[in-house]
C-alpha cells in the first residue's frame, strides 16, 4: 500500500468506517472487490492468482483469467494468517470488474474491513486539509498577505515540506538559490561576511573573513524569489538557528510562471536582508569583538581582585568554580610544606 503522507494528522483515519468482528465460518468464501479486508483471527487460502490490489498498481496490465480459479484443496496455495490482507482500497476498472479477489476461509475466522467509499473519502479529506495549510504558511508570509488567492492556488502544489535540524546551511553567500523557502516553524541566522584583522598567537596580524550574525528569518517569513527571478546570488548565508519546517518551491517552478505571477514576485519580495550596509556590518563586527575582549579583561580583574583578597572559590562557602594562575601554584607551595 502506498506510504501516508506524514503531513495528514494521524486522527483523520478514525473516521474510516472499519468494521471489526465481521465472523465468517469455515468454508466461506469472502469477495474483496469492494474493501480492503485484514485477517484479525483466523486463516484462509486465496481462490484466484488476483486476490490482492496494491495503490498504484496497473490492474489492466495484469493478465488474469477468468480459468485462474483455485481448487479449494490446493495446498502449494500461500495461506493467509492472522495479519495478512486481501482486497483493494480503490475501485477497480471496469475491465477488471468480473475479476473476483476472493480467498476462502480455512477455519472460524475474524476479519477488518474498511471500504472503499470510506477510504477515498478521508483521503479526500486529508488532501483538502494538507492544500489549505499549504495556502496558508504562503498567504500568512508578509511579502504574499495581499495576494489575490488565484495566485496562491497556483504555488501550493508544487510546495514541498522539509525538515532541517539545527545548523544546517540553506543557502551560502555567492549562490543563487535553488528554492523558496517558506518557514512554517523556526527560525534561522542570516550571517554576512567582513574582512578582519587577526592576530596570531606570535603577534602577527593577518586578514581573514569572518561571519556576522545581522538578523534572523522567523515563522511566516520567506526568501529566495529575487535571488530565483532574477539570477542573482545570495549576499548572505543561512543558516537554521534551531530545527526549521520549511515548505520549499523548486526554483525550475518558479522560473515556469507565467510572466504576471513572476512580476508579482518581483514587486513584492525583496532582497533577503539586501538593505544592509557593508559599513554597518564592519561597526556590528567591532561591537562584538569589543565586546568579547571586555568579558576577557573583566574576568581577569574579577580573579585578580578574589584572589589578592584571600578569597578562594570552591573552598568554604565559596561555590563558584573559578579558576585562576595563582591558585595553582598556591597549592603546590602548601603541598611543598607538607
Amino acid at each position: 500500500m502506498e506510504k501516508r503522507s506524514s503531513e495528514a494528522p494521524s486522527r483523520s483515519f478514525t473516521s474510516v468506517q472499519l468494521r471489526p468482528g465481521l465472523g465468517y465460518p469455515e468454508q466461506l468464501s469472502v469477495v474483496g472487490n469492494q474493501g480492503f479486508y485484514v485477517i484479525l483471527k483466523g486463516s484462509a487460502k486465496p481462490r484466484t492468482k488476483f486476490y490482492k490490489r496494491m495503490l498504484g498498481e496497473d490492474c489492466d496490465s495484469l493478465s488474469v483469467e477468468p480459468s485462474s480459479i483455485i481448487p479449494f484443496g490446493l495446498s502449494a496455495r500461500t495461506l493467509l494468517v492472522s495479519g495478512s490482507c486481501f482486497g483493494t482500497l480503490e475501485s477497480l476498472s471496469p475491465k477488471m470488474q468480473h475479476m473476483l479477489m476472493s480467498v476462502i476461509t480455512e477455519e472460524d475466522c475474524e476479519i477488518l474491513k474498511i471500504s472503499c467509499t470510506d477510504y477515498l473519502r478521508v483521503k479526500e479529506e486529508i488532501a483538502k486539509r494538507g492544500q489549505l495549510a499549504k495556502e496558508d504558511l504562503i498567504h500568512g508570509c508578509s511579502y504574499y498577505c495581499k495576494w489575490p488567492m488565484l495566485y496562491i492556488s497556483q504555488l501550493t502544489p508544487h510546495l514541498q515540506w522539509k525538515q532541517y535540524l539545527a545548523g544546517h546551511v540553506l543557502v551560502k553567500k555567492g549562490e543563487i538559490s535553488t528554492f523558496i523557502g517558506f518557514i512554517s516553524s523556526g527560525c534561522c541566522n542570516i550571517y554576512r561576511e567582513v574582512e578582519a584583522l587577526v592576530k596570531l598567537p606570535l603577534g602577527k596580524r593577518v586578514k581573514r573573513k569572518r561571519q556576522v550574525l545581522v538578523g534572523q528569518l522567523h515563522k511566516m517569513q520567506s526568501f529566495g524569489e529575487v535571488s530565483i527571478l532574477l539570477q542573482a546570488p545570495f549576499t548572505c548565508t543561512i543558516i537554521t538557528a534551531t530545527a526549521v519546517k520549511l515548505g520549499t518551491i523548486d526554483a525550475n517552478v518558479i522560473l515556469g510562471l507565467d510572466t504576471v505571477t513572476q512580476m508579482l514576485f518581483l514587486q513584492t519580495a525583496e532582497p533577503t536582508f539586501g538593505s544592509i550596509t557593508q559599513d554597518e556590518i564592519n561597526f556590528e563586527y567591532i561591537n562584538k569583538e569589543r565586546h568579547k575582549e571586555w568579558q576577557v579583561v573583566k574576568n581577569m580583574v574579577v580573579q585578580d581582585i578574589l584572589f589578592h583578597n584571600g578569597i578562594v572559590p570552591g573552598l568554604g562557602k565559596w561555590t563558584h568554580e573559578l579558576s585562576h594562575p595563582a591558585k595553582a601554584g598556591c597549592g603546590k607551595r602548601q603541598n611543598k610544606c607538607c
